[in-house]
């Protein structure tokens, strides 16, 4: 078996939780620590993917989108 399909082989169930309320706070917080990473390299820096949407259940995973 190749290293590349090792990487990309899935072998843990996906677990998708009620929303959570936190999200919200947890995207900001990881932003935040961003934006002080990246300063100006990037001009926008978005919460993204299913754990964005208010009331959803999701993947517990912020996904984050820095442009």
């Amino acid at each position: 078996m190749s290293d590349v399909y090792r990487l990309h082989q899935k072998s843990d169930p996906v677990v998708v939780v009620p929303y959570r309320a936190e999200w919200p706070a947890e995207f900001l917080r990881r932003a935040r620590a961003l934006r002080a990473a990246l300063g100006d390299a990037v001009l926008r820096i978005d919460h993204i993917g299913s754990t964005s949407v208010p009331g959803l259940a999701a993947k517990d995973i912020i996904d984050v989108q820095a442009r």
